[in-house]
């Protein structure tokens, strides 16, 4: 068996079985895995948000986060990302904005630290 980012190789989506093995690679370059017991191949990506995407996981997450967290416009944020080779329209940039935005707000919420319930105020 092949070994995987972490060294978990994932389940079958279909079958639920641990019967996967590396079958190659994939043409971005990630592990790509067979089931040995219904023959159904997945990637890392498989099951994910980010399934069926074009570029990797970390591009659209940095994408996403430069448009929320400075309120960049979508030609600034293809600028940056062509600054780091990833040439992509501001209209694909929108677009993983409305997909991935409130996912990863949600993500953020939940992570959050929790708030107190006592308050303390000072004289000034």
């Amino acid at each position: 068996m092949g070994s995987v980012e972490g060294g978990v190789i994932p389940n079958c989506l279909v079958c639920k079985a641990r019967a996967l093995r590396c079958d190659g690679w994939t043409a971005a370059g990630g592990h790509r895995f067979r089931c040995s017991r219904c023959g159904r191949t997945r990637t890392e990506r498989s099951g994910t948000p980010f399934a069926r995407y074009r570029w990797p996981r970390e591009v659209i997450v940095t994408a996403v986060r430069w448009d929320g967290r400075f309120r960049l416009s979508l030609r600034d944020v293809c600028d940056l990302l062509a600054e780091h080779g990833v040439d992509v329209s501001p209209r694909t940039v929108l677009s993983w904005v409305h997909t991935f935005g409130p996912l990863l707000a949600a993500e953020l919420r939940r992570q959050a630290r929790p708030l107190r319930t006592r308050w303390y105020i000072d004289e000034t």
